[in-house]
């Protein structure tokens, strides 16, 4: 990924905008319900309890690649085929999508630990670099 090219842009909503606010930061953060202690992201409902009141709070960055992909045609210019795309299981459960940075050789049951990539423009990506 070149990071000096301008990123995708993100279009959050009410329930992920404190995610992309402290990704812009280099922040990582989940949402905790405040009803059942579930970690989840980007919901409006608790997928275990259904309560609608959460806090976001901070996450260790450490995940687990859980599935990925070899994109070998490139869709936005900041990325330059071939990359790697994969869904990253944080150690506190929630998975998310990330990129993956040129040295993680793409595995499932890599370890991993989560930065943001940030553009001049605020966008920030999740990158998965190798422990």
């Amino acid at each position: 990924m070149n990071a000096t090219e301008p990123l995708p842009s993100v279009d959050a909503d009410a329930a992920s905008q404190p995610f992309f606010d402290a990704a812009r930061e280099g922040r990582l953060v989940v949402q905790r319900c405040t009803a059942c202690q579930t970690l989840q992201l980007g919901n409006v409902i608790c997928d275990h309890c259904f309560a609608r009141q959460f806090e976001w709070i901070a996450a260790s960055g450490r995940a687990t690649v859980h599935s990925f992909v070899v994109m070998h045609l490139s869709y936005h210019r900041s990325f330059e085929a071939p990359y790697c795309g994969a869904i990253a299981e944080l150690e506190e459960g929630p998975r998310l999508p990330v990129y993956l940075a040129d040295q993680v050789r793409p595995r499932i049951g890599q370890k991993v630990t989560l930065r943001f990539a940030a553009s001049e423009a605020g966008t920030a990506v999740p990158v998965a670099y190798q422990v």
